[in-house]
């Protein structure tokens, strides 16, 4: 009962998994991404997996780890050992078992590191496969692969993948039962270094996206029907008219992130400029303005278009330009280096919570002219 996923990168494998575990209705934090204790230097594994039956893979892992010990560093040699000890302990397990027992059995991903390669596995007891796309095993198995898929995961440098790999498993153990607790992330790299993230850098990239999406849901897709075109066709009818998004544009995302990451790496190393914080600080704020001309303008065609009645058009009209009013004043603050940034900031979250009430235009104007002066 988990969640559990691999991706094969350009330089390395990430690793990821939750820690949930039930047993009946007990549940409790296990570590189900695990270093293999492999004697030689030549070999390096790591290993995520799902089952419910945690003795049985456990002790998969056990024989997995001591074949691997007896293997000549190859990678055929390896594979050869993964499929021995899965089909040899599968069948000493299964064969002692009667018809109305169930046979366990268990999923595991495994990153693969040899003197003359680097492979993810998949383990499927008994069977045994190289995997060269994104795999997620466990119970949110399908909303996770339809995650991935949104970002067009393939030839990303690890460090790329891993903060979007996290932000999936965080995905599901939000939305899917038995999937929870804090999530373990690991790189293999090339060299067989296996380098393990903290809970602080989880966290951290996870909450990045989550305020991607946050953004998409809480500012972009509410005003989008209010959009309205020359036709009176508004934006989600328009969108919905392209069809699906062509591939090619989702093979672009994994180069805009390393692009991103290259840059940010050249800002920390003083190679180019990082824009002025306060220029960040409008830029950020931007958003904010703009969805109040897009409310303000839609408005107003829909007012012409005789959709929204002229009290409606009214209300709407003295509420957010009220607020455009105070947008611009903080704009001016933020260019101001006399101005601190906790004023700013109250006076951010004095427009947000404006925009999330419904004042009458009366209210709404004392309220302005209060804040102006």
């Amino acid at each position: 009962m988990t969640i559990c996923a691999a991706m094969p990168c350009t330089d390395g494998i990430v690793l990821c998994a939750d820690t949930l575990e039930a047993v009946g209705a007990v549940h409790r934090s296990v570590n189900k991404l695990v270093e293999l204790p492999i004697v030689s230097d030549d070999v390096q594994a790591i290993a995520v997996s799902a089952t419910e039956d945690g003795v049985f893979s456990d002790a998969l892992l056990e024989k997995i780890s001591d074949r691997l010990n007896r293997s000549d560093g190859t990678f055929a040699s390896a594979k050869d050992a993964i499929e021995d000890a899965t089909l040899e302990y599968c069948s000493s397990i299964w064969r002692v078992l009667d018809s109305s027992q169930t046979k366990p059995t268990a999923e595991i991903l495994i990153g693969l590191r040899t003197v003359d390669d680097l492979r993810l596995l998949h383990v499927a007891t008994p069977t045994v496969r190289i995997i060269e796309t994104p795999e997620f095993i466990g119970y949110g198995r399908e909303l996770a692969i339809y995650k991935a898929g949104q970002y067009g995961l393939k030839n990303m440098p690890a460090e790329t993948a891993a903060p979007i790999i996290a932000y999936i498993v965080d995905v599901v153990k939000n939305n899917v039962n038995f999937c929870g607790r804090p999530t373990s992330l690991a790189i293999l790299h090339t060299n067989g270094k296996v380098e393990h993230k903290s809970q602080d850098y989880i966290a951290s990239t996870t909450q990045g996206y989550k305020s991607i999406g946050w953004l998409i849901d809480s500012w972009v897709f509410p005003f989008l029907p209010l959009i309205v075109a020359e036709t009176g066709e508004d934006v989600l009818s328009q969108i919905g008219r392209l069809g699906k998004p062509k591939p090619e544009w989702a093979e672009k995302i994994p180069a805009v992130l390393q692009f991103l990451k290259t840059r940010k790496q050249s800002i920390l190393a003083g190679e180019i400029p990082a824009l002025p914080w306060n220029h960040a600080e409008k830029t950020a704020f931007g958003g904010i303005p703009y969805a109040v001309r897009v409310i303000l303008n839609s408005s107003k065609k829909l007012h012409e278009e005789g959709i929204i009645s002229e009290e409606s058009y009214k209300a709407v009209s003295e509420k957010y330009t009220g607020i455009l009013g105070l947008c611009e004043l903080i704009n001016s603050a933020i260019e101001n280096p006399e101005i601190d940034a906790d004023t700013i900031s109250q006076s951010v979250e004095r427009i947000c919570l404006l925009l999330i009430s419904q004042p009458s235009g009366e209210q709404l104007m004392l309220e302005t002219s209060e804040d102006q002066q």
